[in-house]
């Protein structure tokens, strides 16, 4: 042990630091010492003057010796304080781990909730009356409606102006390629399309529709998008995003007109 160590450990008992015993027994050992040189004069009258004498005699001793308590007392609250920073920083980093470890828990529940919904309301994209819907990925629609959210951070609702402009980041990524690219296939032009929910446009059979060369099918297709997006967003009611905005819908006829102005319908049909 450290004789000569004046820090304040709060991890140890108060007596265990060295700086307490310090302050309590140094200015009693002081005090004690003024009583010895003191005896000699003192007047062992037993008398009411002897008593007055003894008080006066012995008042700065005496003073001293009571601050002995005051510095203890401090050098407990002291100890005490940091003991209570200490726990209230335990309890903080004990609260933002379980905070952690629920958004985590909770994220995968939300996104699992989605798919179950998904599944549950049939949300499908279907064209031009055809028997034959196409399914929709589940977790394609969850991370294009919930971006913001991951293990660490969990939102409940979507951020309309942060979706709105993904979309329309995507929309203009999308024309340039559709309207730039010299050679392209119907299967690939309805592909990058439907990236924007992460479907699978085509099945196996041969004879699946899908709108090939057929202007009015594949602008059918393209209007079909943000209605799977808006009915997707109808998960458990929280998500903000009402039907009635037409935002979305005019974000993809922008980019109908933008393909009909750079001529890509003309080359699709070649």
């Amino acid at each position: 042990m450290n004789y000569f160590d004046f820090s304040i450990y709060p991890k140890k008992s108060l007596h265990e630091n060295v700086i307490f015993w310090w302050a309590t027994l140094t200015p009693l050992s002081l005090s004690l010492l003024l009583a010895v040189l003191l005896i000699p004069e003192l007047n062992f009258e037993i008398s009411v003057k002897g008593y007055k004498y003894f008080l006066t005699a012995f008042s700065l001793p005496l003073g001293i010796a009571s601050i002995s308590i005051i510095l203890g007392v401090m050098v407990g609250r002291f100890h005490s304080s940091k003991q209570s920073a200490i726990s209230i920083s335990q309890n903080e980093s004990n609260f933002q781990l379980a905070r952690k470890n629920q958004t985590f828990q909770h994220y995968f529940e939300h996104r699992t909730q989605f798919e179950n919904w998904i599944k549950l309301e049939g949300v499908k994209l279907s064209i031009l009356d055809q028997s034959d819907a196409i399914d929709v990925n589940a977790m394609g629609l969850y991370d294009l409606l919930f971006s913001s959210n991951s293990i660490e951070y969990l939102e409940y609702s979507v951020d309309r102006e942060e979706l709105f402009h993904h979309v329309l980041s995507k929309s203009q990524i999308i024309s340039f390629e559709l309207t730039n690219k010299d050679s392209f296939s119907a299967e690939w032009a309805c592909l990058k399309l439907l990236s924007f929910i992460n479907i699978q446009p085509f099945k196996t059979k041969q004879d699946y529709w899908a709108p090939y060369y057929d202007r009015d099918a594949f602008i059918e297709l393209v209007l079909e998008i943000p209605r799977v997006i808006y009915k997707s967003s109808e998960f458990l009611l929280l998500t903000g995003l009402d039907s009635d905005d037409v935002n979305l819908y005019e974000i993809f006829e922008i980019l109908i007109k933008e393909l009909d102005k750079s001529s890509f319908f003309e080359k699709l049909n070649n």
